[in-house]
């Protein structure tokens, strides 16, 4: 061995420090996604949210990042993993910033909304540098950490957004990010390796990104108007027709103009990964929101304060996580079809529990009113996510297979924002004061049964289907 050539030792620690950096970039953004539910009635309380408003800190969040989600992974195979981690996570870093100073409520969701693109770059480029930088075993491992951290910063994020909120301030779920991400930074841009020279702009499909994420701040906004105040209002109606035309040029940019479309329309069509991504983004729909509407019971209604609530939260974490693991390998010894039926039909069942206990009794306690559902809703999970991921990326390219995974993470992301618009809106209606049940809770969660039902109606379809992935004709 030359003398300048660094040891196995060495090396070995070099890239366990690669690993610490990207890991801890995708835990930064999974916890952002979480760590605003326990903090969401305090938020309220302190800048002078609406109930309805209150949700936007974050949707925001989870339609900016599903929208730039695709141009992110596509931006660190173009313009270097380095790069786009670095600008990423500066974007990341500077909002949060920003959103912890926030002394009104527009600064607060544009800061988010900043995030949210922030977290768009870093995360796809998180993957690339463990694909790129790290082989074999080791590359194994990092993956599989990098996988889990969708369970471990949703878990993480409702108990350390609890514990700062309590003992800190709602500012602090914030703040956190800056001292972390500075450290972090640092540390990629010393041992990633230097990127090559950056490929053209121009397959990036930006416009194509805009305007797919201008259709789902115009449709969240179409819905939660309506809820508020009605679908035949003026501003709806407006509101609904500029939703149409923004998804319009989504399509024509897509299906026409763009040299490397976001989404592929024509390879798409017909094939069974439609039909997982729409199961994913029907039930995402009916899992996430009932983290806030949840939030709001145990902290208005049963008086709960924001630690105590996020470690009511703790047992579902547990649930997705083992659940997950165990459905993963079914699912490979037996096929994903049964699975992807289950789950949906097991969210039918968790909300159905969470309407009943609303309506036999003005103030159930937490073990009827919250862990049940929350158990059956992690059960849900568990077995939806690995078989829709087996059905959406079966059989596909391999060149393909950055973009089916990056289309069910936008419909993860895209189903929760949705959700939050419908149900947590009807669910915080005519909200009043502690120990008060908001009269459209019970509604809210029939109205996820129906979304549920609808998810497993999909997914009896979807497993009809030939599973032929992004490239099937069907």
């Amino acid at each position: 061995m030359r003398n300048d050539e660094p040891s196995t030792s060495e090396r070995g620690g070099h890239l366990r420090l690669v690993t610490v950096a990207a890991i801890t970039g995708q835990l930064m953004v999974m916890l952002d996604i979480a760590v605003v539910n326990v903090a969401v009635p305090t938020i309220r309380l302190n800048l002078g949210f609406s109930a309805p408003g209150v949700q936007w800190v974050a949707s925001v969040y989870t339609i900016a990042f599903a929208g730039f989600l695709i141009v992110g992974g596509r931006a660190a195979d173009l313009l270097g993993r380095r790069r786009v981690f670095t600008l990423g996570l500066v974007i990341f870093t500077a909002s949060s910033l920003a959103a912890g100073l926030s002394i009104a409520p527009a600064m607060l969701i544009a800061s988010r909304a900043v995030q949210g693109i922030g977290a768009a770059l870093l995360s796809p480029a998180t993957l690339t540098i463990l694909l790129t930088d790290l082989q074999g075993r080791r590359q194994s491992r990092a993956v599989g950490a990098w996988a889990s951290m969708s369970g471990v910063g949703g878990g993480l994020g409702v108990l350390l957004g609890g514990l700062l909120t309590q003992e800190l301030s709602w500012r602090w779920i914030f703040f956190i990010n800056v001292p972390v991400g500075a450290i972090t930074g640092v540390l990629a841009w010393v041992v990633l390796g230097s990127d090559a020279a950056a490929a053209s702009r121009r397959d990036l499909d930006l416009p194509g990104a805009v305007s797919l994420t201008a259709g789902m701040l115009a449709l969240v906004f179409a819905l939660i108007h309506a809820s508020t105040s009605s679908w035949i209002s003026p501003v709806t109606v407006a509101t609904i027709g500029l939703t149409a035309a923004l998804f319009a040029a989504f399509w024509l940019i897509e299906s026409r103009f763009a040299g490397q479309p976001l989404v592929p329309l024509r390879q798409l069509r017909g094939s069974a990964s439609i039909w997982a991504n729409l199961v994913v983004l029907l039930l995402y729909c009916v899992v996430i929101s009932p983290w806030f509407l949840f939030s709001y019971y145990m902290q208005t209604v049963l008086g709960f304060g924001p630690l105590r609530t996020g470690l009511a939260f703790l047992p579902q974490a547990v649930v997705i996580a083992a659940a997950s693991n165990a459905c993963s390998r079914l699912a490979s010894r037996r096929g994903p079809r049964e699975l992807l039926v289950i789950g949906p039909l097991l969210a039918v069942a968790g909300l159905l529990l969470m309407w009943w206990e609303a309506v036999s009794t003005a103030h159930a306690g937490y073990l009827p009113a919250i862990l049940g559902p929350l158990i059956l809703l992690g059960l849900a999970l568990g077995c939806t996510l690995p078989s829709a991921t087996l059905v959406a990326t079966s059989g596909v390219a391999p060149g393909e297979s950055g973009l089916a995974s990056g289309l069910l993470n936008s419909s993860r992301q895209f189903g929760g924002a949705l959700g939050l618009a419908i149900l947590f809106t009807i669910g915080t209606r005519r909200g009043g004061g502690f120990h008060v049940l908001p009269p459209g809770y019970p509604t809210a969660a029939l109205v996820g049964v129906g979304i549920a039902v609808l998810a497993a109606l999909v997914a009896v379809r979807a497993v009809r289907h030939p599973v032929t992935g992004c490239g099937g004709t069907g």
